[in-house]
């Protein structure tokens, strides 16, 4: 029997097949992303490009070629194809090394010859890898120090400079982080990740090019990838690219938070919508119409349940891997992970990058015990918080007011088990980790880590508590955190259930 396509499916198939056009689709959360690309590819004509968001997508979607029969389509990442172009430009027989520490080794040698600039290393760090993401030197100049200002203070990277930095010594780090970003675009043996996408930029390198050029993820695109793409494209070529508005929450990292809408003005698109979804239970789709009123459950979809709970009867439910934990703070993912570990209850939370983010902040101002780091940590987040404020930097001041709350609910375990702060940070290596789910552990998980997994049954921890941040206050931002709801409560299959921890204290003192 065939496959039935549904009405917005076909609608898809018939414009890809009948014009030249290039086209967003406009996908909601489970309405088979992957599928649809597949058989958009199976019709068209010409060498076609699959651009992964990331490299685990990418090996899926390889598995799936293998079986589909189209010789004509090739399926990797922008990072895979950006590299493939680094090599063509390094030269037959030319060894091209890939060391995500280059970035570090160039501070690290910088700071050898100027160590009045030991304090800004960090910084310095972030700042170039940073720049690599948003194109900075591309149709732009890498030494205006105003796009590196803008840049450090639309992604927080202050954060990483010294206490008080005063203007001279800031213009010191931007001028550092240009040369260091200069030194590292002349090494094209030696390349990170991110060098992948933006030496061809930088260098103006040859990329092969595609007839069409289909883009997964599209709403998460940053400026690099954008203009990757342009130069995948032949003339007269055509771009599908497919994403969700109501998904976009990575303005933080680089990605640009009107990513679909850049696309759709940089390549004149069409836009079709992919509405189904095959996911989520019917009572967890009318829940998600509340955010995104076109998205519609499948027909023969369960009915599923959506309730609450309070913190005793979430402490006494039976757990096990097909379930989640979510939450829009990592504070209080940590401290469940302590409770159910007490109960026995196995479990880690995802991101391994979360835990080096901890690490990395613990490790800050060299203190040598657990008291005096908790004193930084409060006068921190304070200036912190004042300073990212001051300047419209509400998601900025949002995620130092986390990471701080997190760090020192580690710190409180970190004392009651008698633990210094090296053994502090041996207990953040050991909580946190990639594909928790893949473990056999039952999985805790930011919002935003959670994008891209799901599971049967989903709790949410205080949703109404921190979800929308009380920093959300631009339209953008706002925005985003409508986003971070809809992508939590998608994640569930058949159970979403919310858990307020407040609701026992309530019900005693009404009582």
């Amino acid at each position: 029997m065939a496959f039935a396509w549904s009405a917005y499916q076909q609608a898809v198939f018939d414009f890809v097949e009948t014009t030249r056009r290039n086209l967003i689709v406009q996908a909601v959360a489970g309405a088979g992303k992957t599928t649809t690309l597949l058989e958009c590819a199976r019709r068209m004509e010409g060498q076609i490009y699959i651009a992964a968001f990331n490299k685990k997508i990418a090996v899926e979607m390889e598995e799936k070629l293998a079986t589909a029969n189209l010789p004509n389509v090739k399926t990797g990442t922008f990072h895979a194809a950006g590299f493939s172009a680094v090599r063509f430009f390094n030269g037959k027989g030319a060894k091209t090394d890939v060391d995500d520490k280059k970035v570090r080794k160039l501070v690290d040698d910088l700071v050898l010859k100027r160590p009045d600039l030991e304090p800004l290393a960090a910084f310095i760090q972030r700042s170039v890898g940073m720049a690599k993401n948003v194109a900075i030197g591309v149709g732009n100049d890498i030494n205006d120090h105003d796009v590196w200002l803008d840049m450090t203070y639309t992604y927080g990277l202050d954060e990483h400079l010294p206490d008080e930095i005063e203007q001279e010594r800031m213009d010191k780090a931007v001028a550092a982080a240009i040369y260091t970003l200069k030194q590292s675009n002349a090494q094209t043996k030696v390349i990170d990740y991110a060098d992948m996408i933006y030496l061809p930029l930088v260098h103006g390198m040859r990329v092969w090019q595609y007839d069409v050029v289909m883009i997964d993820e599209a709403q998460d695109t940053n400026r690099s990838r954008l203009l990757l793409s342009q130069k995948m494209v032949k003339r007269g070529g055509r771009v599908v690219a497919v994403g969700d508005r109501f998904q976009a929450i990575y303005g933080f990292t680089g990605a640009m938070h009107n990513a679909l809408d850049e696309i759709r003005r940089v390549y004149n698109c069409e836009e079709l919508p992919l509405s189904v979804t095959y996911r989520s239970a019917k009572s967890i789709v009318a829940y998600a119409q509340g955010i995104v009123p076109h998205i519609l459950a499948a027909e023969g979809a369960a009915e599923g349940t959506i309730r609450s709970i309070g913190k005793d009867a979430f402490d006494g439910t039976k757990l096990t891997k097909a379930d989640a934990i979510l939450c829009r703070n990592n504070a209080p993912l940590v401290a469940t992970a302590f409770g159910l570990i007490r109960r026995g209850i196995p479990c880690k939370i995802e991101g391994r990058e979360i835990g080096q983010g901890l690490i990395a902040l613990a490790s800050k101002w060299r203190v040598k015990n657990l008291d005096k780091l908790r004193d930084r940590l409060e006068t921190y987040r304070d200036r912190e918080i004042a300073k990212a404020v001051e300047k419209q930097q509400e998601q900025r001041a949002d995620a130092i007011n986390d990471k701080v709350d997190t760090l020192l609910v580690l710190v409180e375990r970190a004392e009651v088990q008698g633990l210094d702060i090296a053994g502090l940070k041996a207990m953040i290596t050991e909580m946190f980790s990639d594909d928790v789910q893949k473990s056999g552990l039952l999985t805790l998980c930011s919002y935003h880590k959670s994008k891209g997994l799901e599971w049967n049954r989903v709790f949410r921890l205080d949703h109404a508590k921190f979800c929308p941040s009380k920093y959300a206050r631009q339209e953008w931002q706002i925005q985003q955190e409508r986003n971070l709801d809809y992508v939590s409560a998608t994640r569930a299959k058949l159970e979403l259930v919310e858990v307020d921890t407040s609701m026992e204290e309530e019900l005693a003192l009404a009582a």
